[in-house]
């Protein structure tokens, strides 16, 4: 297969050449994306040697459809890439869910129960493959479904941890530049209308988790140099940052790294915020904006390709999953609080009356027999 039979594959009849090239180019872009989108998952686990963090049911879903996605993608017609990753991508993925069984906190025992139930649903989607190859079409939106939910459950655990600490932040930006280009390339090529779904759906829950890795800034690099804006500064503070400036003493707490960070700091009232401080916020409020207006861009080409109003029950459906695990997570964290206090109060009463009120009662006895 040629250079030009390779970008001129399920193209637009009446659609401008150049579509078709720019989309089979996003393609290839795309393969070589999630050949790479799983391994720094992979060597996160394993370096910390756990999965803390990290949606069992997320590594699941995404193996179990990625099965029943390598028999559809050889009985229709696809480009060769989406049928290399196709065969690729289950290898990562039953890679992490080893991981799971080698690192889970969870016993023994519920870990091998969980791998038979597995194991049986794996086993009957085989043997449906296999026995029932006219049915392969209507078996994808199996896929379809657990695609266009697969990564909702690590949403709603990262909503209930408020961290991404659990998830590889490389994993999740090559995922938003993935999904970015498999977005031109479902819109930009005839497509089955599966995928069009799928493309939809999986998208937009890998935007919004890559919208809680900016928003929760867990990783390193992520977190902002903290301000003291409340302590007013006291002459010690004064020289300490005079000597600092001038590359005399060097502190623990020292954020003023290089020459460049000394050179582009912006006085505030009370402390000095490094460059550093406005790079990552301009990179944190840029890269929100983007993954927002990338989920309005997912919503109307959806709506555009599916040409029905029920399309609108896709952004709406996304809403509602994140809006109601806040709000569930909010009211469970409210009731632990008021518990906590309720506790508190419990606690505080009862060394009251058992010390003071015990030693007022003993005080109040001596006084009595002293008076009698």
């Amino acid at each position: 297969m040629g250079r030009a039979d390779l970008l001129d594959q399920n193209c637009w009849p009446n659609w401008p050449q150049w579509i078709c090239y720019t989309a089979n180019s996003a393609g290839l872009v795309s393969t070589a994306l999630w050949f790479l989108v799983l391994l720094p998952q992979v060597i996160k686990n394993w370096r910390r040697g756990s999965v803390a963090g990290l949606s069992f049911l997320w590594a699941v879903a995404n193996f179990t459809a990625s099965l029943v996605n390598l028999f559809f993608a050889f009985s229709v017609q696809l480009p060769l890439y989406a049928r290399v990753s196709a065969v690729y991508m289950p290898v990562l993925e039953i890679t992490i869910l080893g991981q799971f069984l080698l690192y889970s906190c969870k016993p023994l025992t519920t870990r091998l129960l969980a791998l038979l139930l597995c194991l049986l649903v794996w086993g009957t989607i085989i043997e449906l493959e296999l026995n029932l190859p006219e049915s392969r079409d209507k078996i994808q939106w199996v896929a379809i479904a657990l695609w266009s939910i697969e990564t909702f459950p690590q949403v709603v655990l990262n909503i209930k941890l408020r961290s991404t600490t659990g998830q590889a932040t490389t994993s999740v930006f090559i995922a938003l530049i993935g999904k970015t280009t498999d977005f031109l390339v479902t819109y930009g090529l005839k497509m089955p209308l599966p995928y069009v779904v799928m493309c939809y759906f999986s998208s937009s829950s890998a935007f919004i988790n890559g919208f809680q890795v900016f928003l929760y800034g867990t990783e390193t690099w992520l977190t902002v140099p903290p301000v003291d804006s409340e302590k007013e500064p006291s002459n010690g503070d004064i020289n300490e940052k005079t000597k600092l400036l001038n590359g005399t003493i060097t502190t623990s707490n020292q954020i003023l790294t290089s020459p460049s960070d000394i050179h582009c700091c912006y006085k505030t009232k009370h402390r000095q915020r490094p460059c550093r401080y406005w790079i990552i916020t301009c990179v944190r409020y840029v890269s929100m904006l983007y993954i927002s207006v990338g989920l309005i861009v997912f919503a109307v080409g959806f709506f555009w390709r599916t040409t029905t109003f029920v399309a609108i029950l896709g952004p709406l459906a996304c809403f509602l999953i994140v809006c109601l695990a806040s709000e569930y997570y909010n009211l469970k964290r409210r009731g632990r609080l008021k518990r906590c206090e309720t506790a508190e109060e419990g606690i505080t009463d009862a060394i009251f009356n058992c010390g003071f009120g015990r030693s007022s009662s003993k005080s109040g006895s001596g006084s009595d027999q002293l008076i009698q």
